[in-house]
């Protein structure tokens, strides 16, 4: 719900606007380097654990991400945004990774793509009517605010309050809900995506390989007895001479 307008929060409330460079390091550069160090350990650790308590994990630190962006002030925003960006660069990856792996295992092979474009919809979708309703929120309140203790609770924070409590509400009533059956077992090492796209280029390949063994199939009748004669001449008894009066004669 307020992931959405997060970044006009940071260049407008937190002073990143006059702070350009040292804003997009903690929010851009920072995630970058997170999803890039923890991108490989993902993968196996999604098939280590398990795909419902990677998903459990990784909604539940992503939940606390306006509760981050909650404690920063214009002079400690580099860092605290900065935390929140390893944490979004961890583990959203972690779970998308997962989610993936749910959508491709669980449905018949023929069927993944399909069940993969609608979870795509489905989530491109939510997020749009979620940033109309962070937008509608915040232009209901208006220049609402209420003193608390030394800080001071405006729209934008209140907005990202409401924000983690739906999240956490809803990893904890949905995520428990997630049964794994019907999972494949896959190798390791694979990657999802290139698995995916180089399916035409497996099928293609072991249709050549049907093909030229039916090329080749002519051959075969000709090579077995070629087998079967060599067999029968080295199982044959061999003749050893035996000497006799008249002459050398072969003993069967």
């Amino acid at each position: 719900l307020g992931g959405a307008l997060g970044n006009l929060y940071f260049m407008e409330n937190l002073g990143f606007k006059d702070n350009l460079l040292g804003g997009m390091i903690a929010i851009n550069g920072v995630t970058l380097l997170a999803t890039s160090a923890a991108g490989r350990k993902v993968g196996r650790r999604v098939d280590r654990r398990g795909i419902q308590r990677v998903l459990m994990l990784g909604h539940l630190f992503w939940s606390l991400l306006p509760a981050v962006w909650v404690l920063a002030t214009p002079r400690t925003a580099v860092v605290w945004i900065g935390l929140s960006s390893v944490i979004g660069g961890i583990f959203p990856i972690a779970c998308t990774n997962a989610s993936t792996k749910l959508v491709t295992r669980f449905p018949p092979a023929e069927s993944s793509g399909m069940y993969m474009w609608i979870s795509s919809t489905i989530g491109s979708i939510c997020a749009g009517f979620g940033s109309l309703a962070a937008g509608a929120f915040l232009d209901a309140m208006g220049s609402w605010s209420l003193p608390v203790g030394r800080l001071t609770l405006s729209a934008f924070p209140l907005l990202f309050l409401v924000s983690t409590i739906l999240r956490l509400a809803t990893t904890i009533a949905l995520v428990p809900r997630i049964r794994e059956k019907g999972a494949a077992p896959l190798d390791r090492r694979q990657l999802l995506l290139p698995l995916f796209f180089g399916l035409p280029v497996v099928r293609r390949i072991a249709a050549s390989g049907r093909a030229s063994d039916a090329a080749g199939g002519g051959k075969a009748p000709a090579d077995a007895e070629a087998i079967a004669d060599d067999r029968d001449e080295r199982e044959r008894p061999r003749e050893e001479p035996v000497d006799e009066p008249g002459g050398t004669i072969p003993r069967p």
